[in-house]
């Protein structure tokens, strides 16, 4: 997934109007990413037994997130397959530029997949932030001991900002003393 991120930077590299098939093909790599995350993120609340009283409770969670996943994955092959031709054809695919309505059939399949991998994943993302319990980080080890320039293990007693409360430690006996007494 960082490397389909990572390629998109493509967009920029290669020049719409003297290679469009290189272009996209950043945009390619990006939608991959997109969906992969939005399916496992959704997968991960059906898993982890999240529910939501506002989605009717577990019962609700798991349906609206399995039809989620269903209705993306009947969307996104679509959307990625029309990306695929441009990349690997050079050329739209035909029927992605008939009207529907004012619109072509190609923008109307770009929105609905944009509002399923980018427009929902964000305000899931924001609900569950207001519903879940924050991560909480806690250090707890002490800090470690460390040598002077002339090789005296110092160890810090107090605040780092304190040096007078610094005090040196002799350094243990080397194996070569040891072994000759």
């Amino acid at each position: 997934m960082i490397l389909g991120c990572a390629w998109f930077r493509m967009i920029f590299v290669c020049i719409a109007y003297e290679r469009p098939d290189h272009h996209t093909a950043g945009f390619f790599c990006l939608q991959i990413t997109l969906v992969m995350v939005a399916i496992m993120n959704t997968y991960f609340m059906i898993d982890s037994k999240a529910e939501y009283a506002w989605l009717g409770g577990r019962k609700g969670t798991v349906t609206v997130a399995t039809t989620y996943i269903v209705l993306n994955l009947i969307i996104s092959p679509i959307k990625l397959y029309l990306t695929a031709n441009i990349v690997f054809l050079q050329a739209p695919a035909k029927w992605s530029l008939n009207n529907i309505g004012g619109t072509k059939a190609g923008q109307v399949v770009d929105t609905i997949w944009f509002i399923f991998n980018a427009v929902i994943p964000l305000l899931v993302g924001f609900l569950r932030s207001l519903s879940e319990p924050s991560l909480m980080i806690k250090v707890d080890c002490r800090p470690s001991a460390y040598s002077s320039a002339d090789g005296a293990i110092i160890e810090k007693t107090g605040d780092v900002e304190k040096e007078e409360g610094a005090k040196v430690i002799e350094p243990a006996a080397t194996p070569e003393a040891v072994a000759s007494a």
